[in-house]
């Protein structure tokens, strides 16, 4: 799992930067719970993100640059992911790790797709997500439409 958060991240800012002007920091945006209900959930996906961009810079960044994280608190709340993705959009970060919960990342997805922002979910399933022909709106998990069918087939064949 390890392996593809690196993998995922570095391939993801590879590619949107290899049409751009490179910068010596390329600043990542990792948005999450810190608090609420769900920050252990959030505990877990900023660790993974820091390790990855740490991973990532021993081996020389991409194209020789260094990956810098900025994280941000959505608390997996509607209102404040808005808030959080438009200060991201302020701060001119390009690239976005995140947001974790599909009710905090379907609004922010949003301001992202129109401002050209990058985005990658590691959490959100809702299918309406990856379905409104977006560019720039990515996940890797899977969709809470295939998730029941996937456990019935697991469970029935142990």
């Amino acid at each position: 799992m390890k392996r593809n958060a690196k993998t995922i991240i570095a391939g993801m800012i590879a590619l949107a930067i290899s049409h751009t002007a490179m910068a010596d920091d390329i600043k990542v945006a990792v948005v999450g719970a810190m608090s609420g209900p769900i920050a252990q959930w959030g505990d877990m996906e900023f660790n993974g993100a820091r390790q990855a961009i740490k991973d990532i810079n021993a081996k020389g960044g991409i194209k020789g640059d260094k990956l810098v994280g900025v994280e941000y608190d959505d608390a997996c709340d509607p209102k404040q992911a808005v808030a959080v993705a438009n200060k991201i959009v302020n701060d001119g970060i390009k690239y976005v790790i995140g947001h974790l919960c599909s009710s905090s990342t379907q609004p922010a997805s949003d301001i992202y797709e129109d401002e050209g922002i990058l985005m990658i979910s590691p959490g959100a399933t809702n299918p309406e997500l990856t379905q409104r022909g977006y560019q720039h709106i990515m996940r890797t998990a899977g969709l809470d439409s295939s998730q029941g069918p996937t456990a019935a087939k697991y469970i029935l064949r142990r």
